[in-house]
């Protein structure tokens, strides 16, 4: 049998052999066999005959997971073997072998499924399969430990390495198997998946874990897990300390004494983890605990502030600005000190986003639009020269002239303002009330564009929260009349309404990932607001004696005596 096997394996070598063993009758069924046999004792063998049969059983069973892996390399064979249950059963137990005695087995079991899972089309069956999963969770992280503990044995370099070549292998078919936003909360539940990823980014070495810190990013992006992984016993722990740690290492003195390589890997390794942060702060139940947990704020900042050559200060930028939608973290995000560095950036990158390098000037502004929108904030963004900043974007044809409006609006809007240079009847606000006029347009079409679902020009659905276009438009209806006039249009009135019936009509509507709905207070008050300034300017009554004090989520309503 072990000659037939080996055989069998050569014959796999090639490519072209392929398209002859795959449609032989039986020929996968009799490969999975042999790979997930066990060795059994055969009471009738001597001592030296059983030890002498189980190394054959054992070769075998090598030949075999090799032959397997060497067709599961065929773009056409790769449904095929994984629709075949015996081969994935096989492969399932070849996992869950004993490491320390099967390093070789292991990783070309590990590599097969590797080799299938690069095809989509046979997730299903993959993750349906019982213990595949777990069994590559089990060798990530046995695998790594093997490493860690015989890193000083030069005698074991080859076994070493196998095991490290298994390690990486079993995370790069976690990360693959987690692409697709339908398997993403199915491989988070698995058992031990979490546990054996979080090994190999502690103890783990290379590209490892690249891989690693790539399968809980794509784990992150999911909108069920965003919430479980926050609160996941030591993961943010973890991936913390690994900001640090790669931090420290590309700031040592040895940094010039390393390869290439091993830059891109801390790089690479350091950027996935920042990703994780801006996953945790997309979901907005976690906003607040996110900034409350004390840890993971001032680590934002740090990488924004200090990180100038990797794309890892442009996941922190957007995890601030995620955090900055919630008005409750105002006042943690100014004393954290996040202002400076991002208006730092916005200054640095110029007037003229059709020049900006990536998307970091971008989020600064989304960021300044956020935090306008949180009452406290609001004196310290005007103190520090956020209108002044923001001002030449608003006479441009580009989608950052409206966050920039919509920033300045707030800001202008605030009761404080009154009593500063920007106040309503000076001449300088006037000149910006005028130049915010022009993109009254956008405003109203991004209103339009939220309650239908959709995006707008440069921007995507989901971008905007519902309460920023409509806290825009009740800031606008407490500006003079000229603004109110653009404002009084059938798209803003039905607009209006439509947002105060879904929250209170019929027992409300549920919401959306922008907000909005039953649960959506600010929102409706927002919309009521609005529509009040709005309707006592169509409609004059001197006998009303009802009037709004604005701001954003702090609406009140008083009775005139």
């Amino acid at each position: 049998r072990e000659y037939a096997v080996e055989c069998i394996r050569s014959l796999t070598a090639t490519e072209e052999s392929d398209a002859f063993l795959v449609k032989c009758r039986g020929m996968l069924d009799c490969l999975a066999g042999i790979a997930g046999l066990d060795c059994v004792e055969v009471p009738s063998l001597s001592p030296r005959q059983s030890t002498l049969y189980k190394t054959r059983a054992s070769k075998s069973r090598l030949h075999a997971c090799i032959a397997i892996m060497n067709l599961s390399c065929g773009k056409t064979n790769k449904p095929l073997i994984a629709s075949t249950a015996s081969v994935l059963a096989a492969l399932a137990r070849v996992l869950n072998l004993p490491l320390d005695d099967n390093v070789e087995v292991v990783l070309k079991g590990v590599t097969c499924v590797k080799n299938l899972s690069n095809a989509d089309v046979n997730d299903a069956v993959l993750l349906a399969c019982d213990g595949l999963v777990t069994g590559l969770g089990g060798v990530a992280r046995s695998a790594c430990l093997f490493v860690a503990n015989q890193q000083d044995d030069e005698n074991k370099n080859s076994i070493r390495d196998c095991a490290q070549t298994a390690c990486t292998n079993a995370c790069l078919a976690l990360m693959n198997l987690s692409i697709s936003k339908s398997n993403k909360y199915t491989v988070f539940k698995s058992t031990g998946i979490m546990e054996s990823l979080m090994c190999v980014l502690e103890h783990g070495v290379g590209e490892a874990r690249v891989k690693a810190c790539s399968a809980l990013s794509n784990l992150a992006i999911g909108y069920t897990n965003k919430i479980p992984m926050l609160h996941y016993p030591g993961f943010v722990q973890c991936i913390l300390k690994l900001i640090h740690n790669e931090d420290d290492n590309n700031s040592s003195n040895d940094v010039e004494m390393k390869n290439e390589a091993e830059v891109a890997i801390q790089q690479a390794v350091r950027t996935k983890a920042c990703s994780i942060l801006w996953s945790f702060a997309a979901e907005s139940k976690n906003q607040v605990p996110v900034v409350e947990r004390g840890d993971i704020l001032p680590v934002l900042v740090q990488v924004a502030r200090e990180d100038t050559q990797t794309e890892a200060r442009f996941k922190c930028i957007a995890a601030l600005t995620l955090l900055a939608e919630s008005p409750c973290n105002a006042t943690a995000l100014l004393q954290a000190g996040s202002l400076a560095p991002l208006m730092s950036i916005l200054s640095e990158s110029g007037p003229d986003p059709t020049r900006w390098t990536g998307q970091t000037p971008s989020w600064c502004v989304g960021f300044l639009m956020n935090l306008s929108q949180s009452f406290d904030a609001v004196p310290y963004l005007r103190d520090a020269g956020v209108i002044e900043l923001l001002s030449p974007l608003l006479t441009l044809d580009h989608y950052q002239s409206l966050k920039a409006a919509m920033a300045c609006t707030f800001i202008l809007a605030h009761p404080t303002t009154a009593k500063s240079p920007y106040a309503l009847q000076t001449p300088q606000t006037y000149d910006l009330l005028r130049q915010i006029e022009t993109t009254i347009p956008k405003i109203v079409s991004l209103l339009t564009n939220t309650l239908q679902g959709k995006g707008g020009a440069g921007y995507k659905y989901g971008v905007f929260t519902l309460r920023s276009s409509v806290g825009c438009i009740a800031a606008l209806s407490s500006f003079p009349d000229f603004i109110k006039g653009y404002l009084c249009t059938p798209a803003v009135i039905a607009g209006l309404g439509r947002v105060v019936r879904g929250f209170c009509v019929n027992g409300g509507e549920n919401g959306s990932i922008v907000g909005g709905g039953r649960d959506d207070v600010v929102s409706a008050g927002l919309a009521v607001q609005a529509l009040h300034s709005l309707i006592r300017y169509l409609i004059p009554n001197e006998s009303c004696t009802l009037f709004f004090s604005y701001y954003g989520g702090n609406t009140t309503v008083f009775q005139q005596s």
